[in-house]
């Protein structure tokens, strides 16, 4: 990528490496860490998915109001 930016998962794992090696056992193995940093990738890419699915209730109040107008000819 230009200007060294790192993105997707290897950005991830750039970002959250130590982290999660510092909350894992000491004496782990680099394949636990990437595990761990895996399974939180896979975590937060979810919780993002399931979040830009999830309509805003500003919308749902919108929608609500809008089904109860009534316009007079």
């Amino acid at each position: 990528m230009p200007g060294g930016k790192v993105g997707g998962y290897a950005g991830f794992v750039k970002q959250h490496y130590a982290d999660v090696k510092k909350s894992l056992p000491a004496g782990s193995t680099q394949k636990e860490v990437m595990e761990a940093v895996g399974r939180k990738y896979r975590e937060e890419k979810e919780k993002k998915a399931a979040e830009a699915t999830t309509p805003k209730s500003g919308v749902d109040d919108l929608t609500q109001a809008l089904d109860v107008v009534v316009l007079d000819d």
